[in-house]
């Protein structure tokens, strides 16, 4: 999945906004207060996959440098589940009832994943 990281100056605050543009929908993730940053664009390639998916026990990620808060939410918005989730470890999903999960992970955003 190819991410499009844009840095805007705000010339009235002084302030710097990230903004995340994912599939036509741009989203400020930060605001930083900096006067000395020039406008630019960065572009970068998101690593972080879900396996197995579709799943029945356990998912794992790859590409996560550290280990982070995750949030599990059902399609509903309902929180279901949290921890802390590390590369390629495991994370029990068993107990959630079949269907469409979003996984929030801490400063890299949702996955998709189902539970069969």
């Amino acid at each position: 999945m190819k991410t499009k990281l844009l840095i805007k100056k705000h010339l009235i605050i002084l302030s710097f906004f990230i903004v995340m543009q994912m599939h036509g929908q741009v989203t400020v993730v930060s605001t930083i207060d900096a006067s000395i940053l020039p406008d630019k664009e960065v572009n970068f390639k998101t690593e972080i996959k879900i396996y197995p998916n579709p799943t029945n026990n356990y998912i794992s990620l790859s590409g996560l440098s550290a280990a982070k808060n995750y949030t599990i939410y059902n399609v509903l918005g309902k929180k279901v589940a949290k921890g802390i989730i590390a590369n390629n470890s495991k994370t029990n999903v068993k107990f959630l009832n079949k269907g469409l999960y979003l996984l929030k992970i801490e400063n890299h955003g949702i996955v998709k994943f189902i539970r069969e």
